[in-house]
This record gives structure tokens, C-alpha cells and sequence, in this order.
């Protein structure tokens, strides 16, 4: 069994052998030789990698679900402004009925 020596790769190093036998398909032994590598730490930065790679696309994906709801809380005050301006209105509208009609505003005749 062929001993390596200890060596530190910074994660630059790492991110382009894990590129480079993702993208381009090269063989994991023929990297590892490369650069005097243990297959098993090979496999660990690239499990690491994926791991890191899933909880990056989670915080996007909250990041978008973030996104999503102060959108729609914007539409909902709109709807609100809308409905709150629509019932001023027709408080207006109610309240000239009312002069036309004689009515007083304490009591409540019409209902």
C-alpha cells in the first residue's frame, strides 16, 4: 500500500480537482495521484462540497420564499388602501342620501 505524505490544500486547490473530475469526468484515482491525494479525502471534500452545496440552495430558496411573502403582503396593504378608500366613499355617498332624505345621523332609520 503506497503511504502519502500530509499535504494542505487551500479550498481554492479543492473546489478545482472537485471541478475538474465533475465537469470534465476525470478519473478520481488520476487526480489523487496528481497531487499525492488519499481517494477518501477526495470523496470527503466532495461530500462536503454537496452538503455545503444543499444548504446554500435552501437559503435561496428562503431567501425566495422571503421574497414571495412581502409581495404579497405589498398587495394585500394595496387591497386594503383600495377598500379603505372605497368605504370612505361610501360613507360620503351614504351620508348625502342621508341629507336628501332628512335623515339624522344618530339614528339609524333605514335599517
Amino acid at each position: 500500500m503506497k503511504m502519502f505524505r500530509k499535504h494542505y490544500h487551500n479550498p481554492q486547490d479543492k473546489f478545482d480537482l472537485l471541478c475538474r473530475h465533475l465537469e470534465q469526468g476525470e478519473a478520481v484515482s488520476k487526480l489523487c495521484d496528481e497531487v499525492g491525494l488519499c481517494p477518501a479525502v477526495f470523496y470527503q471534500w466532495k461530500q462536503t462540497f454537496f452538503e455545503a452545496g444543499e444548504a446554500a440552495l435552501e437559503d435561496s430558496q428562503l431567501d425566495n420564499d422571503k421574497l414571495q411573502l412581502h409581495q404579497q403582503i405589498q398587495v394585500l396593504q394595496q387591497k386594503i388602501l383600495r377598500m379603505n378608500e372605497d368605504f370612505v366613499e361610501l360613507k360620503k355617498e351614504l351620508a348625502r342620501y342621508k341629507i336628501k332624505l332628512g335623515i339624522s345621523g344618530k339614528t339609524d332609520e333605514l335599517s
